[in-house]
């Protein structure tokens, strides 16, 4: 984009999901792979990794900033690994 002589250009860059998606994924290989208590997070707390990780990449695909890809995350952690 050209910005007219004499005129400050001021172009922002478009925020960009995909590195927050592709730690999500490294997340979720690294959860079942290594995780010592997984299937009692899924057997016993019901937990679906399924639903917990597509929900997850859906909202931080729709997010704006960092700030939103980042409460999702928190958010996560929240529902899934918190002992009731």
């Amino acid at each position: 984009m050209n910005a007219p002589p004499g005129r400050a250009q001021s172009v922002q860059a478009r925020w960009n999901p995909q590195p927050w998606i592709d730690d999500l994924h490294q997340i979720r290989r690294t959860l079942e792979t290594k995780y010592a208590n997984l299937e009692w997070l899924t057997k016993e707390r019901q937990v679906s990794l399924d639903g917990l990780f597509d929900d997850a990449q859906s909202r931080i695909a729709a997010a704006d900033n960092d700030a939103q890809a980042r409460s999702v995350f928190e958010g996560c952690y929240g529902k899934s690994m918190m002992v009731t």
